[in-house]
């Protein structure tokens, strides 16, 4: 690819992201977009990129930029060289970034595997920061370590929207090329 994602591919209803070509290997990261098309804004895509390191990409709700959203969808992959940790560590450095700036952060594991980890944090009140909830998930493959999530301004999500996203997320598989 010469883009890391070409625009078209994220009206699909899934979505290649985290593409690494390291040690002789080639893993992609499958991963359903929930809600279709009608959901995200896909003029407004962020990217970056520090090669042999990570790359990210967001892109906001329908109607929304990357400058100001209420809903976001997430992915970033990494080099394992680069950030060697197995999912649950990966999290863990995560959830103490979060805690020092919002020590009231909520923190929940929905489910985890040896190379996976799926789980939702959540903030309100928090000096500086708006409401958010957050759900994510940490995949790792032989080359790659993807983080793939969805987060919305508000203390919590809808109850239907949620579920829709945990088994998005969960749906998300590495694929070597």
């Amino acid at each position: 690819m010469n883009k890391w994602i070409q625009r078209a591919s994220v009206l699909a209803t899934g979505l290649v992201v985290g593409c690494a070509t390291l040690g002789g290997g080639e893993e992609r990261l499958n991963a359903p977009l929930p809600g279709g098309e009608d959901t995200w804004n896909s003029e407004q895509i962020y990217q970056s990129e520090v090669k042999g390191r990570y790359k990210i990409l967001e892109i906001p709700g329908k109607g929304q930029t990357v400058n100001n959203w209420t809903e976001l969808f997430t992915t970033e992959s990494y080099n394992r060289t680069y950030s060697p940790d197995g999912p649950e560590a990966f999290m863990n450095k995560l959830k103490a970034k979060m805690q020092q700036r919002c020590p009231t952060a909520e923190w929940n594991v929905l489910q985890q595997d040896e190379h996976s980890i799926l789980y939702e944090w959540s903030i309100s009140n928090c000096p500086g920061n708006e409401d958010q909830h957050e759900l994510a998930r940490i995949v790792t493959a032989r080359y790659t370590t993807w983080r793939t999530a969805l987060t919305s301004k508000a203390k919590d999500f809808p109850t239907d929207k949620r579920d829709d996203w945990i088994k998005a997320l969960a749906a998300a598989k590495p694929v070597a090329q």
